[in-house]
């Protein structure tokens, strides 16, 4: 790799003290760096063995396991519909680790793409726009998707996230970024949250690409500030708007970003007022060089103020350092870090442990990965042995005004004897650290971060890699690239060690986005991976925790509530560590804001200094290792989060190395899970090995076993098809006792069987297949049907053009029939059901529009063109038969074709209230804003049940026009009870922020249900009168129901008035036992230790019915 000579910064002189910097940044005194040249060793296949090696007591204990499908985390991105042939199909999406509910556990979001189609045009019929997804943390190993309750749903070309409190308000918020419009996601406290994105001004331009984005207080305001990230002006008509268009473009050309024009980033000045005022051009930002990728705030001068560093797509890096001044100037020049590539992730970190950041780059296939050293304390003067000890309070604690460039005050001030001239600058060190050719070409790299994984002391790097290049065996997906895990030797030295560190580091797709940071809460860092086109994955860290560790939560007061951009030096024994709270890095990520240090095995913390982003310094001293702490700026102590605990691993499945022994045994259960935890290895020795035993419990009497035999294999089969796996064996052994077992009695198995066989794609296969067409159980003649369409030989056409044409057949199956005939490529795939919409037989048309509903409803209806049945369906609503012109109406409405609105809106008139229900039903999936104005006029009709359905509907359209009328239909106490909650059903669909803000008009309503739905409202809002509304329903409404939604959001209220009332209700004997308990967690949710005396006696009276729930209370208050 070429790289840009390092050039010593003379353009900016740093004015201070050596010896101040050496009092608080300057940790050299067990210095390992060394220039030795790496080389290969005799060893695990995959490991590059340096010639200087630190051998570690943790070295080869620490596993990453693949641990995606225990953990309940069920996600797929979704970026292309049919095949990749766009630049935006490869991108990809980012992941953030944060604790959106503030319960100590850290909680997974997954950034999610859109489709082909999603900005060519118009949406096509078949459009089902995926979503990001939220996960909460259960704090048992599990995760569960809450994205829906949250309201964080929303659909669009997603790229990635960045978290952080933003508001100080206590509860962290966040951005994500799209192709279009961002969004900015307010955390309401409550569970939910708001998009404020438009409100807050930070939500960009509808035609801007923007990628990554990283929270900071760069002004130190105490208030955080963002920087958005954008890559190109995107062409989207030079993409074919349909797949069977005569005109294509080179696949090259459209992958090649460089036939488009870089996109100006955005720096977004934080007013303190919930708004953002735009200040690229008055902070000198707005040269950002374009198609920006990866970003970090750092202080990377050690000046206390921070800095961005920005990677580019084909353009030049830049470094802006801040002036501290609110301005800002590249030098990415003259510091040698502005290589002229293809940057797309970068992470910062002191991997050398000499007091400052270095900075890690990713880069595509063809270059090296890039590490530069950061020679700030290297080209100074030798590091103190023994650092002056500043004048700190009782804990260390003095507030010192800022420090700013050229300004000998401030944080410096504290230890200045001595001015010095320090140039920023860095060096490549990427080959002399063993991370050049050899470990990195070949391999492109998005997504990374230093961490330490064995918990020694050293950061280690992390890159998660993906040829973006389309998959040639499975063109929807792009290639796919075993991950990096390269461990710091301590030396200077980087050793790959991906291939001796677990199964989860064996697992090839095409990564993108990766988050870091310890989700179990066992004292190890573990990764979350965002796949392009394919399911996330986890990887567990297992032996990281062997090697002690102090994980340090920041509360800042002064500062922004975060603790973003605070610095934290930790001295272990010989180690001396620095790190600097983040929110934003990586690719298109964020990690877990929480700073963990590994400490090896030294025992305590001999001292923590943290220097925070308002000036105000802390001093801690001799902290035992192995715990969760948080220190709140400004206190004289820090307070345990919890002491080191074992991770859920025993509830896990049996580990991999007893599946063998557990799938031998006799016993059905055992087999059973055996074969179930078959599903959730990706070790392929393991694998292959099993398959035997597994093709002979196909033969078990044991119909349990049977069936798990037959679901594992259809499994395997498909695996195979849709992720790169290279072992092609168990296929060939696995037809024939699959054949074999198309015999079994019981239809279940033979479904399975069915299914198993059509992944195999064996030639075998088809004719057998194709004979359970004739099978006895609809089921099973369903999946052979759609099993023929995977065995993708046109062998398959004739029997499955008789399914068709059978008009006596299941729907479900004529089905299936009809979708495997579109993969198949027949020519005559619609023209049986055309011929019989357009027949006279009656029966004959409703089985027709039967079979396209059932079609129209499976996963692989995106394969059906469904164009040809628009005109004949239309056609069918002025048929005299009801019947008839409502499964038209239901057909029309799932082929999503908005064209036929107009049509629908006059077939309002027909005489048949069956008709004209399914009418406004199919108007509103049809989410056309055309339908509103004649379904408002709908509210006023008589029929209750026409009624109910226009509300539903309305609020599936989202036309905000409508929230008058409908709030209208709330308040109107005359109103029938049902139609007034829909009604309120209708308006939190369309505008819950509406709701909430006009909520207390109805902590009164007569309808609990309403009441509940305000104090939900109210809760939202977390004003100062919303305590007293709160309080004011708990004494006086009579609804337990009701009440306990009350006591519910009082539990993000910390006044010591709503305190003592939640209080006043555990001591109570009085209360409903749901009540008491219910205040009790709201008591531990606010932490308010005055409630600690009160729940201990309930814990000491053995007749308490709740006591068993006191204790459990107790501990999480200790």
């Amino acid at each position: 790799m070429n790289s840009l000579k390092t050039v010593i910064l003379t353009s900016v002189i740093l004015l201070f003290s050596f010896a101040t910097i050496a009092g608080f940044f300057y940790f050299k005194a067990n210095k390992r760096m060394s220039a030795e040249i790496p080389v290969i060793k005799p060893g695990v296949a995959g490991d590059v063995v340096p010639a200087s090696f630190k051998t570690s007591y943790n070295m080869g204990r620490v596993l990453f396991s693949d641990y995606t499908e225990r953990s309940g985390i069920d996600f797929l991105h979704h970026q292309a519909e049919d095949v990749i042939d766009s630049l935006p199909q490869v991108m990809g999406s980012g992941v953030c680790i944060f604790d959106y509910n503030s319960d100590g556990n850290m909680d997974v979001y997954l950034v999610n793409g859109s489709g082909y189609t999603y900005y060519y045009g118009e949406k096509p019929w078949w459009y089902k726009p995926p979503s990001n997804v939220l996960y909460q943390n259960n704090g048992n190993g599990q995760f569960t998707d809450i994205t829906k309750r949250a309201g964080m749903g929303y659909t669009g070309w997603g790229m990635g996230c960045a978290a952080a409190d933003f508001n100080n308000d206590g509860y962290q918020d966040i951005y994500v970024t799209y192709y279009g419009k961002n969004i900015l996601y307010k955390n309401n406290g409550n569970g939910t949250f708001m998009n404020v994105a438009d409100k807050t001004g930070v939500d960009g331009k509808k035609e801007k690409w923007s990628t990554s984005a990283a929270w900071a207080d760069y002004d130190n305001d105490g208030w955080l500030d963002l920087y958005v990230v954008n890559y190109i002006k995107f062409d989207k008509y030079m993409n074919p708007g349909e797949f069977n268009s005569a005109y294509q473009m080179p696949t090259n050309l459209l992958m090649n970003s460089k036939i488009y024009t870089g996109s100006a980033n955005i720096l977004f000045h934080n007013n303190k007022d919930g708004t953002f005022t735009d200040v690229t051009k008055k902070a000198g930002v707005e040269d950002s060089a374009g198609k920006g990728l990866g970003v970090i705030f750092c202080d990377l001068d050690n000046d206390g103020d921070a800095d961005i560093y920005v990677v580019n797509d084909g353009a030049r890096n830049v470094l802006f350092i801040n002036n501290g001044n609110g301005a800002f100037t590249d030098i990415g020049g003259e510091a040698g870090v502005d290589t002229p590539l293809s940057g797309m992730g970068v992470a910062a970190g002191d991997y050398d442990n000499d007091g400052d950041f270095d900075i890690f780059a990713t880069y595509p296939a063809s270059e090296t990965n890039i590490l530069y050293r950061n020679m700030l304390n290297t080209l100074s003067n030798p590091p103190i042995s023994n650092p002056p000890t500043p004048p700190f309070s009782k804990v260390g604690m003095k507030e010192v005004p800022p420090f700013s460039k050229g300004d000998k005050g401030g944080f410096a001030a504290l230890f200045s004897e001595k001015d010095y001239e320090l140039a920023l600058s860095f060096k490549d060190v990427t080959v002399a650290s063993g991370l050049g050719e050899d470990v990195s070409i070949g391999f492109f790299g998005w997504g990374t971060d230093m961490f330490d994984y064995d918990n020694d002391g050293y950061p280690d790097i992390f890159v998660a890699n993906g040829n973006p290049n389309p998959d040639f065996d499975n063109p929807r997906t792009t290639v796919g690239q075993r991950n990096q895990l390269f461990r710091n030797n301590g030396s200077g030295i980087f050793t790959d060690v991906s291939g001796s560190s677990g199964d989860g580091l064996k697992i090839a797709r095409s990564s993108r986005g990766a988050t870091f940071g310890d989700i179990d809460n066992d004292g190890d860092i573990d990764i979350v991976i965002n796949n392009n086109n394919n399911y996330a994955s986890v990887l567990r860290n297992d032996g990281g925790n062997s090697g002690n560790y102090l994980t340090i939560q920041l509360k800042g007061t002064k500062s922004n509530r975060d603790g973003i951009g605070a610095k934290v030096s930790l001295t272990a024994g010989s180690l001396v560590m620095l790190q600097e709270v983040r929110a934003g890095s990586g690719y298109l990520s964020q990690n877990d804001t929480r700073l963990h240090f590994g400490m090896d095995e030294v025992e305590k913390a001999d001292k923590i200094l943290i220097q925070w982003p308002s000036g105000i310094t802390q001093l801690i001293k001799d902290v035992a290792a192995n715990q969760f702490i948080t220190v709140t700026e400004g206190t004289d102590n820090f307070k345990i989060e919890e002491k080191k605990r074992k991770a859920f691993h025993d509830n896990f499945p049996p580990l991999e190395k007893t599946i063998l022994t557990t799938l031998a045994d006799p016993r059905p259960s055992k087999k059973i899970e055996a074969m179930r935890s078959l599903r959730d290895t990706t070790n392929e020795e393991i694998i292959d090995k099993a398959i035997e035993p597994v093709m002979m419990s196909l033969n078990n009497r044991d119909k349990d076993v049977r069936k798990e035999a037959a679901d594992l294999l259809c499994k395997l089969l498909k695996d195979e098809q849709t992720i790169l796996r290279t072992t092609m064996l168990r296929k060939r052994l696995a037809v024939v006792p699959l054949l074999k077992a198309l015999d079994d009695p019981e239809a279940d198995v033979r479904v399975s069987v069915v299914k198993a066989l059509g992944y195999s794609e064996s030639y075998r296969a088809i004719i057998p297949v194709a004979e359970m067409l004739k099978d006895p159980d609809k089921g099973v003649r369903r999946e052979a049907a759609l099993a023929l369409g995977w065995l993708k030989n046109t062998r398959g056409i004739e029997p499955l053009l008789e399914i068709i044409r059978n008009i006596n057949e299941y729907p479900s199956v004529r089905a299936g029939a009809l979708l495997s005939l579109v993969k198949l490529e027949s020519d005559v795939t619609v023209s049986p059901l055309l011929e019989q919409l357009h027949g006279k037989d009656e029966k004959n048309k409703i089985r027709a529009m039967e079979v396209l509903q059932a079609a129209l409803t499976e996963d692989e209806t995106v394969l059906l063109n469904r164009k040809p049945f628009v005109q004949p369906l239309t056609e069918l609503l002025n048929d005299p038969n009801t019947e008839i012109k409502c499964a038209a109406i239901k057909t029309i409405t799932l082929i999503r074709d908005t064209s036929v609105v107009p049509l629908l809106i006059s077939t309002l008139s027909d005489k048949s209230k069956e008709v004209r229900t399914d009418v406004i039903k199919g108007l509103g999936e049809l989410r056309d804003k055309r339908a509103t104005t004649v379904l408002v006029s709908l509210l006023n009709d008589k029929d209750e049940d026409i009624r109910l359905s226009v509300l539903k509907s309305l609020g599936l359209i989202i036309d905000k026009e409508t929230i008058p009328v409908i709030f209208q239909i709330i308040k109107d106490k005359n109103e029938n009870k049902t139609v007034r909650i829909s009604a309120l059903d209708a308006l939190q669909q369309i505008d819950p922020f509406f709701w909430d803000k006009n909520s207390a008009q109805f902590i009164e309503d007569d309808l609990p249900e309403i009441r509940i739905e305000a104090i939900k409202g109210i809760g939202s809002l977390h004003e100062a009168q919303s305590a007293d509304l709160l309080l004011h329903c708990l004494q006086n409404d009579k609804d337990n129901v009701v009440r306990k939604e009350v006591i519910t959001a009082l539990g993000y209220y910390k006044e010591r008035k709503v305190v003592d009332s939640l209080i006043s209700i555990i001591k109570s004997r009085n209360e409903e036992r749901e009540i008491r308990f219910e205040a009790m967690a709201s008591l531990v949710r606010i932490g308010d230790e005055r409630a600690v005396i009160h729940i201990e006696g309930i814990a000491r009276n053995s007749m308490d019915e709740l006591r068993s729930d006191a204790e459990e209370a107790l501990e999480r208050f200790r």
